[in-house]
């Protein structure tokens, strides 16, 4: 939806500014009571964030092997200006030769995860190469979003969901269970 809505996301140098974007995922996600002050960040960030030299600072929060870094969403946010503002498409691609077009992702999922700390005053961020399984498994996650194509796998989504919902972890979102706008 963010690379379709905003398509000059992936040009060389953003043609589309982060605060646009992060405002606009801000008016889509709800509004909830929020206590947590730190997030997991999942799904590859952990070596995305290596890759780009955030300014990340050891968990002080606990120890694990897999979840060694922390970057509080200041310093997130400032870095995301840079990665919009001053890393070319080509500069991020270059640094992982090995599946370059992920990073045309990048941008995107960093407006998306920043919107999310805004909205829900994280303060901290501990980025993380696990996916949701992993944290299911090991029962670090109260609450979570599913996302993907709901259109293409939504049976497939609300299958995880209803797995999910069996361990007592609350799923936000997806609150349906058929598309929207079947048709589109």
């Amino acid at each position: 939806m963010i690379l379709n809505r905003f398509e000059g996301i992936n040009d060389s140098l953003s043609n589309v500014s982060l605060d646009k974007i992060v405002l606009f995922v801000k008016s889509l996600i709800p509004d909830i009571k929020n206590k947590a002050r730190t997030a997991f960040y999942i799904g590859g960030e952990l070596k995305y964030m290596k890759l780009m030299n955030y300014p990340l600072q050891e968990n002080h929060l606990f120890k694990d092997r897999e979840h060694s870094y922390i970057i509080n969403a200041k310093a997130f946010k400032d870095y995301n200006k840079k990665i919009f503002d001053s890393f070319t498409i080509l500069e991020m691609e270059s640094r992982m030769p090995e599946d370059s077009k992920w990073m045309h992702g990048a941008r995107a999922c960093s407006a998306i995860a920043q919107a999310l700390c805004e909205k829900y005053k994280i303060e901290s961020i501990i980025p993380s190469d696990s996916n949701t399984a992993h944290g299911m498994l090991r029962q670090e996650f109260r609450y979570v979003t599913l996302s993907g194509s709901f259109r293409k796998h939504l049976d497939y989504i609300l299958d995880i969901k209803k797995h999910i919902e069996k361990t007592g972890t609350v799923v936000l979102s997806p609150r349906f269970s058929s598309p929207k706008n079947s048709g589109e």
